[in-house]
């Protein structure tokens, strides 16, 4: 769908300009935070991989109501790092 491509692109680049905007200390920042938030979603990536594929899901072990918030959020986690749109809208908050 090409709405949707272009719609996509104009997400990410929205996102990237937001990110280098600014004088150039504030644009370091940002840069910086970006990068930080690109290896959040990394890392989001990566162990819902490791515990939500497959037979390997050790946290459906988890019983307790605080420990089924904290898989609800961690869950929240891994739906938003594969959501390019919702990556892209994070980076600029």
């Amino acid at each position: 769908n090409s709405g949707l491509s272009n719609a996509h692109e104009a997400t990410i680049m929205l996102a990237a300009k937001a990110v280098s905007s600014g004088n150039t200390d504030t644009c370091k920042k940002r840069q910086k935070n970006s990068e930080r938030f690109d290896e959040y979603v990394s890392t989001f990536k990566v162990w819902e991989q490791k515990f939500f594929s497959g037979k390997s899901q050790p946290l459906k072990e988890l019983k307790s109501d605080v420990d089924s918030r904290r898989l609800d959020i961690l869950r929240g986690c891994f739906e938003g790092a594969r959501n390019e749109k919702v990556v892209a809208a994070l980076k600029i908050v």
